[in-house]
């Protein structure tokens, strides 16, 4: 609001930027069937893109599997006499095996061992299945509506950039999958798309006024009133690499993304200047 009077000299009603629904994007999880007799299988794959929505102001997959392997079938003679069992990857509900990669296909142990452990893949995916990211909270200077002409500076709440981190623990494994914020893509309903690199820059007073953001702005160059309630559906969508270690293991993770649509007045103000005057 200052930085717009400073801007114009004129002064205006301001309506709020109200963001509305919030959305995260999963990875690609590996599906893996097998049909096994005795001490070899005959195994197929495939792979689906997960997508899972949010509202409020956090982002989680949904459910937190608890997997363990467990008998596929009897107590069975291999080709070579032993005699062992096939163990399959259980997650429970919605989580069947290969859902969560790594080497989730059914495994052999000789009869008398107990059933094979988790690997430390497995554990990862279960960690990252807890993550829960923060729908992201945006803001705008000018504040209230933007200005034709007038740069437009924009940025995510600064205590939203740190990583987020979920740890996941079966017997013998423990792993903790670690989503770091790197980038920002603003879709700004005008036609354009602006990326940036860190949050952005929070305008204060006492910043010069007509100064453009450092690192994160826009100039909005038509109004919008031709729009769908007279507003731009600005989306702002943090892009979050995924890293996890633990079971003396490490490995990365396909990105995940949290989103956030805001609806932004953009108006055509006209300015009078008379001597040293400002109408």
């Amino acid at each position: 609001m200052l930085r717009l009077a400073a801007v114009l000299l004129a002064s205006a009603a301001l309506t709020g930027v109200v963001p509305t629904a919030a959305s995260a994007d999963g990875g690609v999880h590996s599906h893996v069937s097998a049909a096994c007799q005795a001490n070899s299988c005959a195994f197929g794959a495939a792979s689906t893109t997960s997508q899972d929505s949010v509202s409020g102001s956090s982002k989680s997959s949904g459910s937190a599997p608890v997997c363990a392997y467990v008998p596929a079938g009897g107590i069975t003679t291999a080709a070579d006499g032993s005699r062992g069992q096939w163990y399959r990857l259980d997650c429970g509900k919605g989580f069947d095996q290969g859902m969560l990669g790594g080497p989730a296909l059914p495994l052999w142990a000789p009869a008398g061992q107990p059933a094979p452990a988790l690997s430390p893949v497995v554990v990862a995916r279960q960690a990252e299945s807890q993550l829960v990211l923060p729908s992201p909270q945006v803001s705008f200077s000018p504040a209230g509506f933007q200005v034709v002409r007038v740069p437009t500076w924009m940025w995510i709440a600064p205590v939203q950039w740190d990583p987020v981190r979920a740890t996941a623990q079966v017997p013998g494994v423990s792993v903790t999958a670690t989503a770091t914020p790197t980038s920002v893509q603003w879709d700004l309903g005008d036609g354009t798309q602006v990326t940036c690199a860190g949050p952005g820059t929070p305008w204060r007073p006492g910043d010069n006024p007509a100064a453009a953001s450092p690192d994160c702005g826009h100039v909005f160059l038509r109004p919008s009133a031709d729009q769908p309630g007279g507003a731009y559906a600005v989306t702002a969508r943090v892009h979050w690499r995924v890293d996890w270690a633990g079971g003396g293991q490490q490995g990365v993770f396909p990105d995940l993304s949290s989103t956030t649509t805001s609806q932004v007045r953009v108006d055509e103000v006209h300015s009078l200047v008379t001597g040293n005057q400002t109408r």
